[in-house]
């Protein structure tokens, strides 16, 4: 953003393409965190959540004014689902995507939005053990949802941060039409969503996302940090986001592609209109695009010095062929017996030999056998 080349590096032809966006672009930094009901274990039908704040170094009235406003507004709607919102007032801001923008620009108001104050409730966030059986997660196939599920909790955060951004880009003032869709229907979605990352990538969204009437049944991999590696699970998400939020265009199958004149809107042809639908299917006109997420420090700024730290510039080895040597571990009652067994051996060996070296003047007499000359 500092350089201009977000969400894409403008090109020298005359073709229609997105804006470019800059870090004085940001009127405010909104960041979804740990989201969990682990800390509503209890049943209670109100779940907290807690806001870490950070105002701008320059104490500028109107941030602080919007600041103050959006955190008012997420009270007013989230009272109306059953959420309520703490303000952690600590000099100190946890770590966070807004972190690297606080470093280019402090000027940023932005708050990150999480399930704790000052320590994790999920002990295993954004590892291998980050699961749907840690977020106490099952999927619930169309039947109802429980009040402190983690479906229904997404789906009221989701319900009362969309009413709380409309109400603020709004410039009419009028905060409450047209409403967003109450999140009892999108805690279905919700749970279609979980199952597809949590579960199984062939599911009916990525189904009807990707137009295939199947996929790996396998649990998806969420790890996206090689550049070069194609990832199924992002490529899944972008259509995924090109399903739910689209415009429906009356396009064959065969002209349902990119334009090479316009770089702001891509062609999709999807399996179906909705998940449940048997279509053949429909073309969409969407502005969901693929940014590569590279280090500034790889491109477009001459003779950097790679020691300064300014950029991450971190690697990681990638394994082009990996051999695994499986040893498999007998179960405890096969141990026992083989060692059972061999003390037994052992045991009759010790006895043959102590019987036959007692008795060899009978087994094998006195006399010694010589041979004549």
């Amino acid at each position: 953003m500092e350089h201009g080349v977000f969400p894409m590096k403008p090109s020298s032809s005359e073709v229609q393409e997105p804006p470019p966006l800059f870090l004085q672009n940001i009127a405010m930094f909104i960041e979804l965190g740990q989201i969990s009901a682990l800390g509503n274990m209890s049943g209670s039908n109100t779940t907290t959540l807690y806001f870490h704040q950070h105002f701008p170094t320059s104490n500028n009235v109107l941030n602080r004014y919007q600041m103050e406003t959006f955190i008012s507004h997420m009270k007013k709607y989230g009272s109306e689902v059953g959420l309520e919102f703490n303000l952690i007032n600590e000099k100190r801001f946890p770590p966070a995507s807004l972190q690297n923008f606080l470093a280019a620009s402090s000027d940023i108001p932005g708050v990150l939005l999480a399930d704790h104050g000052s320590q994790y409730v999920n002990r295993y966030y954004h590892s291998i053990m980050d699961d749907g059986q840690e977020l106490n997660y099952k999927y619930q196939n169309g039947s109802e949802l429980s009040t402190n599920s983690v479906q229904k909790l997404i789906a009221n955060l989701s319900y009362t941060l969309a009413q709380t951004i409309y109400c603020l880009i709004n410039s009419t003032g009028r905060c409450d039409e047209p409403k967003v869709p109450e999140p009892d229907a999108d805690a279905q979605l919700v749970d279609e969503l979980l199952h597809c990352y949590l579960d199984t990538m062939d599911c009916p969204v990525f189904r009807a996302a990707a137009n295939k009437p199947s996929l790996d049944s396998k649990r998806a991999s969420l790890y996206v940090g090689v550049n070069g590696w194609s990832n199924p699970i992002a490529r899944l998400t972008g259509l995924t986001l090109a399903l739910l939020i689209n415009q429906t265009v009356n396009r064959t199958k065969e002209k349902c592609h990119d334009d090479d004149s316009d770089r702001v809107f891509k062609y999709i042809w999807m399996g179906s209109s909705s998940i449940d639908s048997d279509s053949s299917g429909f073309c969409i006109k969407t502005t969901m695009n693929f940014s590569l997420a590279v280090s500034p420090a790889f491109y477009d700024i001459p003779d950097y010095d790679w020691a300064s730290g300014r950029y991450s510039t971190w690697t990681e080895s990638v394994w082009r062929e990996m051999t695994v040597r499986m040893f498999l571990k007998p179960s405890r009652s096969h141990e026992n017996l083989t060692f059972s067994l061999g003390v037994v051996v052992l045991s009759l060996s010790f006895l043959i030999v102590y019987f036959a070296n007692s008795r060899s003047h009978i087994l094998f007499g006195n006399t010694l056998v010589t041979s004549s000359c």
